[in-house]
């Protein structure tokens, strides 16, 4: 007969047990990695590397040519700034690198298109706790720049609101009359 400080010590053992192989189940499946919590991090500089990848997942999200300088800037400054972006951030790049070296692709930014779209897909599903995490925290806001910036250069505009524009027709004096 088994006491019941035993079947609790047998419990624990099996819970990390189950834990150590849901973990190792998530780190070789891309849908299941949109399942893992990303880290908090204080805000600070981003690790080298990471506003690409993101830059380069804003592009595969939009389908659209971007400037992702512009969004390499926006990662940088909330990073910096806001509290919880840096681990969010950091933690979605590993996440797509390690997808993208999985897969046998090397990085997540110097894939195919199609390769970066599946890759991205788990985190686009709506039910997954990162995916839920990563559209209010990283998508949210590259939809929202995209439509004031590039999206109006994709209407027509020269450029969007707030960049000067024009200023060609300006380089030579009026002719007179």
């Amino acid at each position: 007969m088994a006491t019941r400080r035993s079947f609790l010590a047998w419990l624990g053992g099996l819970g990390g047990a189950l834990s150590t192989g849901l973990l190792a189940r998530c780190r070789r499946s891309p849908a299941a990695a949109a399942r893992v919590a990303f880290p908090v991090l204080a805000p600070g500089p981003l690790e080298p590397g990471v506003a690409e990848t993101l830059a380069v997942a804003a592009e595969t999200l939009l389908e659209q040519p971007i400037e992702r300088q512009h969004y390499r800037e926006l990662f940088e400054w909330r990073a910096a700034a806001v509290p919880g972006c840096r681990g969010l951030y950091q933690g979605f790049a590993a996440a797509l690198d390690a997808g993208a070296r999985d897969a046998g692709l090397g990085s997540f930014a110097a894939s195919a298109a199609a390769a970066r779209r599946r890759l991205l897909a788990p985190y686009a599903e709506r039910g997954a706790d990162a995916g839920k995490e990563v559209e209010r925290g990283i998508f949210r806001d590259v939809r929202a720049l995209f439509a004031r910036t590039d999206a109006l250069a994709l209407l027509g505009y020269e450029a969007w609101p707030g960049t000067p524009r024009g200023l060609d027709a300006y380089v030579r004096p009026p002719r007179a009359g």
